[in-house]
């Protein structure tokens, strides 16, 4: 039998300097390849919500303007869910098993509140284990061009050295990597499915971080605040979550048919 479906999360990343990002690129930099936030963003005080209807990239001057590196924000109805061009499963199923891709199985057994981890390649076997997981993997739009091409088409303001990579991850429902932080600007683009998204809206110090980081896991969590406000946000297809750097968050899918682009 073939594997069931399982949600997707693909993500796009944005390397972050401490200063808001100019809409043309600065003269190189030795460091522009690996420019992360040193400082936190302003401490946004909400999540805005705002529906795009379908509008971006056109819209992407005004987010510049008012979040980029700033605040996160809820754009719900940025994309089309049906666009052509977006991975599908059979791309992350043939990725997961391919020996040049980077590939990770993160799986979480709730009762032992515990995430473990398992480097690729996978083998057909191993793409739907029994408990709640995901599949990760990196440079996703290197291997899929017309991906590339989704990701140019819609993110050409800003400029290529901002870039990292796209990641895709392949879920079942309950899958996720667990609350986290990342040095970057994220946009989290959901393609298929639900996912929902548990914010921070204060940034996390990197001190504030390493005292909670939970090592009994294979990845890299962090373990639940009880002082952090958090907010809870459903991304439906066509919805991008934007994150600036250092803001705790956590996703876990909602269904077995749920596709994320970051």
């Amino acid at each position: 039998m073939p594997p069931k479906l399982l949600p997707i999360l693909l993500l796009l990343i944005l390397h972050t300097p401490s200063h808001p990002f100019p809409l043309l690129p600065p003269t190189p930099h030795p460091h522009n390849t690996l420019l992360h936030a040193h400082h936190p963003p302003p401490s946004p005080s909400i999540l805005d919500t705002i529906d795009l209807k379908h509008s971006w990239p056109s819209s992407s001057p005004s987010f510049i303007a008012n979040h980029w590196n700033k605040s996160p924000v809820l754009l719900k109805n940025s994309f089309r869910p049906d666009d052509e061009l977006y991975p599908t499963v059979a791309d992350v199923h043939d990725l997961a098993t391919d020996d040049d891709s980077e590939t990770r199985l993160i799986t979480h057994d709730a009762s032992k509140d515990l995430y473990s981890l398992e480097l690729g390649p996978l083998s057909p076997s191993e793409l739907s284990p029994p408990l709640p997981h995901s599949i990760v993997i990196n440079d996703v739009d290197r291997f899929l061009p017309h991906v590339a091409d989704w990701m140019d088409a819609n993110f050409d303001r800003f400029p290529n050295w901002r870039r990292d990579d796209g990641q895709v991850s392949l879920a079942s429902k309950g899958g996720g990597i667990g609350f986290h932080v990342d040095n970057y600007d994220v946009f989290l683009i959901q393609i298929l499915g639900t996912r929902n998204w548990t914010i921070e809206v204060e940034p996390l110090s990197e001190d504030e971080e390493f005292t909670r980081l939970d090592d009994k896991h294979d990845v890299r969590i962090l373990k639940a605040s009880s002082t952090k406000r958090t907010v809870t946000k459903t991304l439906k297809p066509g919805d991008m979550l934007y994150l600036p750097p250092r803001i705790p968050h956590c996703g876990t899918a909602t269904s077995d048919d749920c596709m994320t682009l970051r």
